[in-house]
């Protein structure tokens, strides 16, 4: 038998409780039993059984991961749920497929009726990309790491469509883990515009200064996005709901001090609205203290909805503002607030935001699975179906 120093047996006999175990006899009375040298045998050889099973049940596993084919850590984060990437990105030539996403994109079938996903490692792309193909799935290595960044702007002789870092045309696209970003301080200055049904956007950033996101039309779904900017940063005449986003506030370059999130519109003929919905408005610590509108209506029957939204300091007490001159456009205006929660959910809010505050009933409506028709067409985008059903 191999030697076992004192406070070795010791470590052993007290991690295993049995140095001085006690149990009652029939007469009630409790009695001291001491463990002798054959149980405690018994016990280590048990021990090391159980470590060499441990052994090789390691090193099975990695015999395993051996013989499957290699991934990176973004590819097994981002499988779009089971699917391999039909090509990469990479800046680096001879790393990936190609060395610009907007080759990837072109290489893309024209008529593709299933995913075409493409994987964008990371670092920064400057490019304007312009997706024009159908149910496209785009990957990165996160939004801190895979970034596509542009500058243009009003400033650099190119209006609001124009300006756009990234611009989408085509239904069914998604994107996961990445950053769009414009850092035009002049003017419109467009990170993202998306006019595609049937959009989603996952733990992504939009980063900008002045009309950052332009939802410019079809179904949208953002998830746990967070979106950035100063003017009218979340705007346009689509349908969109921002379930689990973050909205901050960022200071205006011409030092202005009166900011806006969202600015709906209305075209004839198609539906449209904007949801804020379980998310966060906020900015800078204690930078641009109650500067800050929820929205503003751009054109009539415009449609701005927040639901259990925590908004700090940085919020007005007003809640609404107007596009020019106090317009209202009449009334014909849907600015509302269900269970708005923190400092800046302040009531009530201006006269002309109406109805106000919603009742429980009237939230529902609003929800993703009504509001853009969610559960029928998720599946098909190749995330995963979401329920919304505890919402309220």
């Amino acid at each position: 038998m191999q030697r076992m120093s004192k406070s070795r047996f010791e470590a052993l006999v007290h991690s295993m409780g049995t140095k001085r175990k006690r149990r009652r006899s029939s007469s009630g009375k409790q009695q001291v039993v001491r463990m002798n040298k054959a149980r405690l045998e018994a016990l280590m050889r048990h021990a090391q059984q159980n470590k060499r099973l441990r052994q090789r049940r390691w090193q099975q596993q990695q015999q395993r991961r051996q013989q499957q084919p290699q991934s990176t850590k973004a590819e097994r984060r981002y499988p779009v749920w089971g699917k391999r990437p039909d090509v990469v990105v990479d800046r680096r030539p001879g790393k990936g497929n190609f060395t610009s996403i907007q080759a990837a994109v072109d290489a893309a079938p024209s008529s593709n009726p299933k995913r075409y996903v493409i994987y964008v490692r990371a670092g920064v792309y400057k490019e304007a990309v312009q997706v024009g193909k159908e149910n496209i799935t785009m990957f990165g290595d996160g939004p801190t790491k895979t970034i596509v960044t542009g500058s243009r702007c009003i400033a650099t002789g190119h209006d609001t469509l124009q300006s756009a870092t990234f611009t989408v045309t085509r239904n069914g696209f998604t994107a996961i883990g990445m950053r769009f970003e414009n850092t035009g301080r002049v003017g419109q200055a467009v990170a993202i515009r998306v006019s595609s049904d049937r959009a989603v956007f996952w733990l992504c950033q939009m980063w900008g200064n002045q009309d950052t996101l332009y939802v410019y039309g079809g179904r949208q779904l953002y998830r746990k996005c967070d979106v950035r900017g100063s003017v009218d940063f979340i705007f346009g005449p689509g349908v969109a709901v921002f379930d689990r986003c973050t909205a901050v506030l960022r200071p205006r370059p011409d030092g202005a001090r009166v900011l806006t999130i969202m600015a709906s519109q209305k075209r004839d003929g198609e539906a449209n609205g904007l949801v804020f919905l379980n998310g966060k408005v906020t900015a800078p610590p204690n930078t641009l203290l109650r500067t800050t509108f929820l929205g503003r209506p751009w054109g009539p029957d415009s449609v701005m909805v927040y639901i259990n939204t925590f908004m700090t300091r940085v919020v007005r007490s007003e809640g609404w503002g107007t596009w020019t001159n106090d317009n209202t456009w009449g009334g014909r205006l849907f600015m509302a607030e269900y269970n708005s929660m923190g400092p800046g959910a302040v009531q009530p809010r201006v006269w002309f935001a109406k109805p106000g505050r919603l009742t429980a009933l009237q939230a529902v409506q609003f929800l993703p699975d009504r509001f853009i028709q969610l559960s029928s067409w998720i599946r098909s985008t190749g995330l995963p179906s979401l329920d919304y059903t505890r919402t309220l």
